[in-house]
């Protein structure tokens, strides 16, 4: 049993059991798992191959626990968005908004959803914090917008112009709120 106990300055008692054998043969995993327990309470269940796997758990569970408990969150956002050649200085992990008004985050160097050319800028912390709300509004305006577009080329001036893009409007107007 491996433990991090208060009583040594941990935020919390965090203990590992013994190690026990474990073989998943419908996925070829040969290893150990072990139940990981916070202050006395089952939290989750631990598989890994090395034995280091479980001080590699404790410290991202810890280091998370503090950020949580400080209630601090740390904001990675860049200072220099730009290299000196003028381009875009983007890595894994940096939000971004893309040509088509999305917001995402880069999880991989390989990610073959994202097109690099399309990315605009990077994106603002409060971009970030409700980058899903602003997603699903920014493709409800497309749609309205689509929809506005194929009703006037059918109907023409029997619409009222000023209520479609009122209606469009009022979600700009959202979106900008949530930015």
């Amino acid at each position: 049993m491996t433990q991090y106990l208060k009583e040594n300055g941990f935020p919390v008692d965090l203990e590992f059991t013994t190690p026990q054998k474990y073989e998943d043969k419908e996925n070829s995993f040969y290893g150990f798992k072990c139940d990981v327990l916070v202050d006395g309470h089952h939290y989750d269940e631990l598989y890994f191959t090395d034995y280091r796997s479980r001080a590699f758990y404790a410290n991202g569970f810890l280091a998370a626990y503090n950020w949580e408990s400080e209630g601090k969150y740390k904001w990675r956002g860049k200072e220099k968005t730009h290299r000196e050649n003028g381009d875009l200085d983007v890595q894994v992990g940096d939000w971004i908004v893309d040509k088509y008004d999305k917001i995402r985050k880069i999880w991989s160097d390989e990610d073959v959803t994202l097109p690099y050319e399309d990315i605009i800028r990077h994106a603002t912390e409060k971009e970030a914090i409700n980058h899903k709300l602003i997603n699903k509004l920014v493709k409800d305006l497309y749609e309205l917008k689509e929809s506005n577009r194929s009703a006037w080329d059918t109907y023409g001036s029997e619409l009222c112009a000023g209520d479609m893009s009122r209606k469009e409007k009022v979600i700009e107007d959202k979106i900008d709120k949530l930015r």
